[in-house]
């Protein structure tokens, strides 16, 4: 808890920091802001088909609000590929970001031809949604991975238009690989080194991707509930082309790769899990403040 001298002299410098512990306070605000949230606990493993000879099938259900169906493409190539319902039993790994012991696992094992991928589109299957991210609303998305296990990679990424095909085109992407010691971003094809390690990884992060006008969009990653380490901020980066769509993906690993809280949200603050704390709220406030100044300074 801060102290009441600490959080006056963070109101006199700016910071509206009694408004952001008011938010992670009230459930009630934070749920009125989201747009669209799913997250694991949402499923069973009926629901939530896992793989049979290979080949894993859509999910049978659409949890949560606001995003459209699953969409499952999986290329074994000979190889074991598929997507199944992790508990921390068996995949310890997942346990720092699962939602009453849930999360989405994915596995391609073993060759480089091997590979998992799910698509998920911003708009509902009644149409009634987003359909397109736009300047001011934010994505977020809780991931781990198996570092140990890790010779591929898997990550996520953010694509203009919908479906599996040609139609859709990364516009952002975050990975973990097995070449890299660090988590990597990719947008307007140029790739940036994260501080975020693999370990870091490993034990769970949340990653908050912020679109603040439609070509610039800070990146935050924080530690999931039960990891720590010091969250990363990325400000003012570049990208062309419009979000619809989420694509999640492991290629050629020899462990899991989890994903789970996926939301999208007016503010990056209303959507960061506990486990990224304060100190994420306050981060994302800093950034707000300096981009501000950086526009006074202009005027």
């Amino acid at each position: 808890m801060l102290k009441k001298n600490t959080l006056l002299k963070m109101a006199i410098c700016g910071l509206p920091v009694i408004c952001a512990v008011a938010l992670l306070a009230s459930p009630k605000m934070t749920r009125a802001a989201v747009l669209a949230a799913d997250n694991a606990s949402n499923y069973t493993s009926s629901t939530w088909t896992g793989n049979s000879s290979n080949v894993t099938t859509n999910p049978t259900a659409n949890g949560g609000t606001g995003f459209g169906g699953w969409t499952v493409n999986s290329s074994p190539n000979g190889r074991a590929v598929g997507t199944f319902l992790a508990t921390p039993t068996g995949n310890p790994a997942s346990s720092n970001i699962a939602t009453n012991g849930k999360s989405w696992g994915l596995y391609a094992n073993n060759s480089s031809a091997a590979e998992e991928d799910l698509y998920r589109p911003f708009t509902s299957a009644s149409g009634a949604s987003i359909g397109t991210l736009r300047p001011g609303q934010a994505f977020s998305i809780a991931m781990a991975a198996h570092s140990s296990g890790l010779t591929g990679y898997a990550g996520f990424d953010l694509q203009s238009g919908n479906g599996t095909g040609s139609g859709a085109r990364n516009v952002f992407t975050l990975l973990i690989s097995g070449g890299n010691a660090h988590l990597h971003y990719t947008s307007n094809g140029a790739s940036s080194a994260t501080t975020v390690t693999r370990s870091d990884v490993n034990s769970g992060i949340v990653a908050t991707f912020y679109l603040a006008t439609p070509t610039t969009y800070d990146l935050t990653i924080a530690p999931a509930t039960g990891n720590s380490f010091t969250p990363a901020s990325y400000t003012n980066q570049t990208i062309s082309g419009s979000i619809n769509q989420v694509h999640l993906f492991d290629t050629n690993t020899t462990g899991n790769t989890y994903f789970n809280s996926m939301a999208i949200t007016p503010e990056p603050a209303s959507i960061l899990p506990a486990g990224a704390g304060i100190a994420g709220v306050l981060g994302m406030v800093l950034l707000r403040r300096r981009r501000g100044a950086k526009l006074g300074r202009l005027a």
